[in-house]
């Protein structure tokens, strides 16, 4: 561990996960077709399971997360339904992409569009089901992990023909869920959708020229995870810094560069749609858009990391034009450095390119 992060102390992801009501959070303005069709072709490409006749892809793993959560690329076909079930270990929140998901619960059922979010507690009676004419694709983030385990247990190779599923596939299914938590039900009847409800109000900052909204909160303290949406303009950048949460970026569209180390020891990688980069607690990490168009991901933080873009934010509509005050810039680096975070300086950031 270098000196520059060697007084930060490692934190991680915690896991544990209050009962908690379902509900929908935000809306964003959804992803540009050609970006969702990148995404698409990836996932038939890169190894996607068969599971319970949707195709899923694990994009990060418990293993990789030290358990604390895991993320999977769902596509689901018109018509294709999970069967009523519970979770017992972990939560859900699901994000969808493209097309309209349909969830049932006990208390409601609700039809969850693009760029909406849905919260859905372990221990609480679900279903979901695509009832369009068009695909379904949705992000599913599970906290803590282990829910991929049960995917590959209960999965096969996606075969050529795309989703399907048989007997042997049902059985699967039904010998793995107990090993993993999920309780499979006896199957409902479809329940009605009322009128749409307006969808939770949009908790979206602008924090010195970078969009950021918080999707979906998976539990109450600092250390549980979040999931926000960031869009960094084109020539927008986070110089280097370095704290003690982990952080996940998932891209949606553009390219977002990432460098992931300490000056001298990496180089900027490139996040496009349907791309993952990890990013270590501790770890000396900047982020650039050299890109034309914006540079949009999901990114999975801690609270903590959310409640400093609300505290440092404004909102959206009142974000001032043109470059960052030297104000606004004073009072993100005190706010940075109340949590402990290291800000490299002038000559670092000149050292990778910014």
């Amino acid at each position: 561990m270098s000196p520059v992060h060697g007084r930060m102390r490692p934190q991680g992801l915690a896991t544990r996960q209050p009962k908690r009501d379902l509900r929908t959070v935000g809306r964003h303005n959804g992803i540009r077709k050609h970006e969702m069709d990148s995404m698409t072709e990836q996932t038939r490409r890169d190894g996607a399971i068969l599971f319970a006749g949707t195709a899923v892809n694990v994009l990060v793993s418990a293993e990789a997360m030290a358990g604390a959560f895991s993320m999977l690329l769902v596509a689901n076909p018109p018509g294709c339904w999970t069967p009523p079930h519970v979770h017992r270990n972990e939560d859900e929140t699901v994000l969808v992409l493209a097309g309209t998901l349909r969830v049932e619960t006990e208390e409601r059922a609700m039809n969850v569009g693009p760029g909406q979010a849905v919260v859905l507690p372990r221990g609480r009676p679900h279903r979901l089901g695509n009832t369009g004419a068009q695909e379904t694709r949705f992000l599913v983030l599970c906290t803590p992990g282990g829910f991929d385990d049960f995917v590959r247990a209960a999965g096969r190779p996606m075969p050529k023909g795309g989703p399907t599923m048989d007997e042997a596939d049902i059985a699967r299914l039904v010998q793995a869920a107990p090993r993993h938590g999920i309780e499979l039900l006896a199957p409902a009847a479809p329940r009605p959708v009322p009128a749409r409800e307006a969808a939770a109000a949009a908790d979206e900052v602008d924090v010195l020229g970078i969009r950021i909204q918080v999707l979906a909160e998976c539990g109450p303290g600092d250390d549980d995870p979040c999931l926000m949406r960031v869009q960094v303009p084109p020539g927008g950048m986070v110089p280097m810094h370095c704290h003690a949460d982990r952080e996940v970026i998932y891209g949606l569209g553009g390219v977002l560069e990432a460098w992931i180390g300490p000056v001298g020891k990496a180089a900027w990688q490139a996040v496009g749609a349907g791309q993952v980069a990890d990013i270590p607690a501790g770890v000396p990490h900047a982020l650039r858009n050299q890109g034309d168009v914006p540079a949009d991901v999901l990114l999975i933080a801690t609270r903590r990391i959310a409640g400093l873009f609300r505290e440092v934010g404004c909102p959206v509509g009142d974000a001032p034009h043109g470059p960052p005050s030297p104000d606004r810039i004073q009072a993100l680096a005190a706010a940075s450095y109340a949590r402990g975070y290291w800000l490299a300086g002038e000559a670092e950031n000149a050292a990778i390119g910014l």
